[in-house]
Formats: C-alpha cells, structure tokens, sequence
C-alpha cells in the first residue's frame, strides 16, 4: 500500500535525482581538464567579444528603426491633420450652404 504523500515524495526525489545526473553530464562535457585543446576556451572568448558587440549593433539599429518609423507616422499624422483642416474661404462656403438649406426649410 503506497499513500499519495509517498508517491510525491518518491516522484520528486526522482526529479531531483535526475537533474543532479544531468548537472554532472554537463559539468564533465565542460571539464577543462578532460579537453583536448583550448578550442571551447577561444570559442568562448570569440562569442562573448564578438557577441555583445553584434548585440550593441542590432540594438542600435533597431533603435534608429524606431526613430524613423516614429518620426513617419508623427509626419503622417500632422499631414492628415492639416489635409482635414477647412480654409476660410471652405468654411463660408460650407456656412452659406448650410443658410441655404436653412432658408429653403424655413420657406416650405
């Protein structure tokens, strides 16, 4: 007879056990001392100088990406706003046809 309780407690030292044997796989894959030559040594060094340098690029560009595309749609939201603007001369024009029909109503 197993209880609930027990299974879980089993259940999560075999989780445990696991990831331990996991950790040691991993430690002895990287044991410098079982490598052959400095090859993961350089290989390491080249992607952490070149690495963080491509980063600081892509987040530069992406950056000026933004900026621009901000600096577009600030742009095209200033020309809608003064395409939608009425002159004066439009806006009289738009009053007196407004009188117009007004009159007309008044009339009938």
């Amino acid at each position: 007879f197993v209880t609930g309780a027990y299974r879980a407690k089993m259940e999560e030292m075999a989780k445990k056990q696991e990831e331990e044997e996991r950790k040691a796989r991993i430690e002895a894959a990287l044991d410098v001392t079982r490598q052959r030559d400095l090859s993961g040594f350089y290989r390491h060094l080249y992607r952490q100088t070149h690495g963080e340098e491509k980063s600081e690029l892509d987040d530069k560009i992406r950056k000026e990406e933004e900026d621009r595309i901000k600096k577009e749609v600030e742009d095209q939201i200033k020309k809608e706003k003064e395409d939608r603007e009425e002159t004066s001369e439009e806006k009289a024009a738009r009053v007196r046809e407004q009188m117009k029909k007004i009159k007309v109503e008044e009339d009938e």
